[in-house]
């Protein structure tokens, strides 16, 4: 597996597809996110294979925004499935990353411990001092998307 290059790939496809109006869910957000991932593999001394898989699915969790808002995690999985193979990851590799990437669907649905890390980390700044600034980030995308029409 070169995740140097699916990291390389996914960075500069968010940096350049993602919508202006994702105040949340930007390319920011993924790397908040893939920070969190990292520090909770460390603390509960996660095996070296299976940290690359965590990373891998914490950068493309949201990738699917470069496609649409709705349904986000199956399009993340469909770029995964499409773009992971040419790094030289496996297909068993690809589906448990696609699991990591589809329990983070709300409600979230972890069935493994990787799984759980992974949604952890999605949701970590519900728990932080930043919270504030960070939940208002999401509120401004889901008026900007009209999902709420309330201010």
């Amino acid at each position: 597996m070169n995740y140097q290059a699916a990291k390389d790939f996914i960075l500069e496809k968010l940096r350049t597809e993602l919508a202006d109006e994702l105040y949340y869910h930007g390319l920011h957000h993924t790397l908040d996110v893939l920070a969190v991932t990292e520090e909770l593999a460390e603390l509960l001394d996660i095996a070296p294979h299976e940290r690359v898989l965590l990373r891998t699915a914490a950068l493309y969790h949201d990738a699917g925004f470069t496609v649409s808002a709705t349904e986000h995690e199956l399009r993340g999985c469909e770029i995964a499935r499409a773009h992971l193979p040419g790094f030289g990851y496996r297909p068993a590799d690809i589906e448990r990353i696609c699991g990591m990437i589809t329990a983070t669907k709300i409600p979230q649905s972890p069935q493994n411990q990787l799984e759980e890390i992974l949604c952890d980390a999605d949701l970590d700044y519900l728990g932080r001092d930043d919270f504030y600034p960070i939940g208002a980030t999401l509120f401004d995308e889901l008026h900007a998307r009209k999902v709420i029409t309330q201010r």
